[in-house]
């Protein structure tokens, strides 16, 4: 399903990535950076969208990266590494591993309603696709507002009323995310155009895609 919303991306130079600006840098699995009124590119994965030795291999190779943030400096080649690690995980997700919860449209709904639920409030949300087994939105935090707080919301909530629906306990989403900020224009244009034809093999009825005009 395709849904278009009347909310125009008329974002100026301020709201991408400023290497001059002071970041905030925390870590999991995964390094995120974070800089105050900023957009950022989120996904976040359903627990079992990926076969556990694929992921713990990958996650070996994000943490060898993850250990030279000892030095308070992480490579611009290794941003671009930690990119392409991701793009290989997505490959995965879109094959459609695991249960794929999210070809329900009842749940692919819940889901939804929580991503909407801080919407004009804790952030302002851009174009988004629920896909089977993971989402992918563009999102711009209200100042004041970490994405590490509204991604934990985000989660929080949807797997609260996600197994209440389905009447059943457990992890739902992976536990961290990946997240990057747009370095320019025609890099948010690119991010767009990725998540507009990420769905592009799946029936209609399999996914939701929400376009921001």
């Amino acid at each position: 399903m395709i849904e278009r919303i009347h909310k125009h991306l008329n974002l100026g130079p301020q709201v991408f990535y400023d290497p001059h600006s002071p970041i905030r840098k925390w870590r999991s699995n995964l390094p995120h950076w974070e800089q105050d009124g900023k957009i950022y590119f989120v996904t976040i994965r359903c627990a079992d969208s990926i076969p556990e030795e694929i992921y713990q291999r990958h996650i070996q190779e994000f943490k060898a990266i993850n250990a030279n943030e000892e030095r308070k400096n992480i490579s611009d080649y290794e941003v671009i590494r930690l990119e392409r690690l991701a793009k290989i995980i997505d490959k995965y997700n879109d094959q459609c591993y695991g249960e794929c919860l999210f070809t329900n449209p009842q749940i692919r709904d819940i889901l939804q309603k929580s991503l909407q639920a801080s919407d004009g409030i804790k952030y302002e949300l851009y174009d988004y696709v629920i896909m089977p087994n993971h989402l992918h939105f563009l999102i711009l935090p209200t100042l004041g507002i970490s994405l590490k707080e509204i991604i934990s919301i985000i989660k929080r909530q949807s797997a609260f009323h996600i197994n209440q629906y389905l009447g059943r306990r457990g992890r739902l989403w992976q536990r961290d995310y990946f997240d990057r900020m747009p370095r320019d224009i025609t890099d948010l244009y690119s991010i767009q155009e990725y998540i507009y034809h990420n769905p592009n093999s799946l029936p209609e009825n399999s996914y939701h895609l929400c376009i921001c005009e």
